[in-house]
């Protein structure tokens, strides 16, 4: 609540599909995930705001490597870049 928080993951690896829960109130949340992964959000947003700027986001579809973002964000952002 009333926070910002960046998440470094470009230095990780999964297989398969990893879930990341997230509950936020007036905050914001920087994700930096490898270019190989494909993103899914499923986010119950109230004024909220998802902003997906990774490069080449349409050309990883076939990727094996699936973050699912799953929770709640109200009066918040979340943004997911490849890198800073």
């Amino acid at each position: 609540m009333f926070a910002s928080t960046e998440l470094d993951l470009s230095n990780a690896d999964l297989s398969g599909m990893a879930v990341l829960n997230i509950s936020q109130l007036f905050g914001e949340i920087t994700l930096i995930v490898p270019s190989d992964w494909h993103v899914e959000t499923d986010i119950s947003q109230l004024f909220a705001t998802i902003d997906d700027y990774r490069e080449n986001k349409y050309n990883i579809r076939n990727s094996d490597k699936v973050l699912a973002i799953k929770g709640t964000s109200v009066f918040a952002n979340i943004e997911i870049h490849n890198n800073i």
